[in-house]
């Protein structure tokens, strides 16, 4: 993260010829964190060394982003469900009205709630992020046609085609094996009774068919000792598949 934070520093400094100070803002906890300043070193010379400035956000209240949010710096605003505190409908519905009031054109207030929208589905359900995102947004039209919100929806479209394809596999492969164990009890059927009784009447055959695989399972323990009367009787009175 410094050697990152150092060369972007270093070209915007030398693109715009302005100083330049690195902030970092963590939004998760993830491990150690890497103490400022980043130092450059070749051998035991120190070449060079860049300070820079970490915030833990996931140690902030809520409270004190939304007060900056009501002195107008409504940039951070959307940080608020990744707070200690902040990760309620309460206080992410709290950021978008502050966003409501102070931000300084209807563009930037669609770009701020539905940043929040996106970061708040990290803390809460996602249809209810969308839906205070769409309540707190004055404008439908805008929102529509917010680039950034159109990206969230197609992405969001986009999980649920994979997750609904991943079911609808997963319960398909479990029918085809069940298909598969039926077909297989029902040919065993079909044999034993064809060795046993030659030819069997058409009753039987639609019988067996019909019949559910616990029904087949339960004629092939009795096709022994029964005759074949009794044997389509049972198949008949049990449950179709």
């Amino acid at each position: 993260m410094g050697w990152r934070l150092y060369k972007y520093a270093a070209r915007a400094s030398s693109i715009f010829d302005l100083p330049v100070i690195s902030v970092v803002f963590w939004l998760e906890r993830h491990g150690r964190i890497p103490p400022s300043p980043f130092e450059i070193r070749i051998g035991k010379h120190l070449s060079g060394v860049w300070h820079y400035t970490s915030i833990e956000v996931y140690r902030l209240k809520a409270a004190e982003i939304l007060a900056l949010g009501e002195q107008d710096i409504v940039g951070l605003l959307p940080l608020v469900p990744l707070t200690h505190d902040g990760g309620t409908v309460e206080q992410i519905e709290a950021a978008g009205k502050v966003a409501q009031e102070h931000a300084s054109s209807e563009e930037e207030q669609v770009s701020i709630i539905t940043l929040l929208g996106i970061l708040a589905s990290r803390r809460i359900d996602r249809e209810l992020a969308d839906a205070l995102v769409r309540r707190l947004v004055m404008s439908q039209d805008l929102l529509e046609s917010s680039p950034l919100y159109q990206k969230w929806a197609e992405e969001w479209l986009a999980q649920g085609m994979e997750k609904g394809l991943e079911q609808g596999l997963e319960q398909g492969l479990e029918r085809g094996r069940e298909e598969g164990l039926t077909i297989g009890v029902r040919e065993s059927v079909q044999l034993v009774l064809r060795a046993r009784f030659k030819a069997l009447p058409p009753e039987v055959e639609q019988a067996i068919a019909q019949a559910s695989r616990a029904a087949l399972e339960d004629v092939l323990t009795h096709v022994s000792d029964e005759s074949l009367d009794q044997l389509r009787v049972r198949l008949e009175t049990a449950p179709q598949q």
